[in-house]
């Protein structure tokens, strides 16, 4: 009788440590799922981030002055400056949003600069802009 008692608390902490070691197991891949999660948004949202910044350079390639390149992207003018805020679908909004395009443009020389950055995305064009003196 007393070694089958002795057998079954050695089960008892047999199956006691296969469920601790389990649960550890399950909780060290759930981390990894939820860091891999959070990559992958952090991945998505800084291309969407390059996307918006490259067609914003292209407008602003394509654009006569500030005011086209205002109406072609949908965004505000403050200070010289240029405002464009996307939510978090990365759809432009008004007010305040959880990405904001910004573009500092400037001209000097026959050039037209433009400073564009959205998010941890920079990106600096630039473009001929030829004066005719009469």
């Amino acid at each position: 009788m007393k070694q089958s008692a002795s057998k079954s608390r050695m089960l008892l902490l047999e199956l006691l440590l296969c469920v601790f070691i389990f649960s550890f197991c399950v909780i060290i891949c759930a981390g990894v799922f939820f860091q891999g999660s959070n990559i992958a948004t952090q991945s998505r949202d800084l291309t969407y981030c390059v996307q918006i910044a490259q067609a914003a350079a292209e407008a602003f390639k394509a654009t006569d002055s500030v005011d086209e390149f205002l109406w072609l992207m949908g965004g505000t003018r403050r200070d010289g400056i240029v405002l464009i805020t996307y939510d978090a679908n990365f759809e432009v909004t008004e007010g305040d949003g959880a990405y904001t395009l910004v573009a500092n443009i400037s001209q000097g020389d026959g050039v037209m600069t433009a400073d564009i950055s959205i998010g941890s995305y920079k990106l600096i064009v630039s473009k001929l802009t030829p004066e005719v003196t009469p």
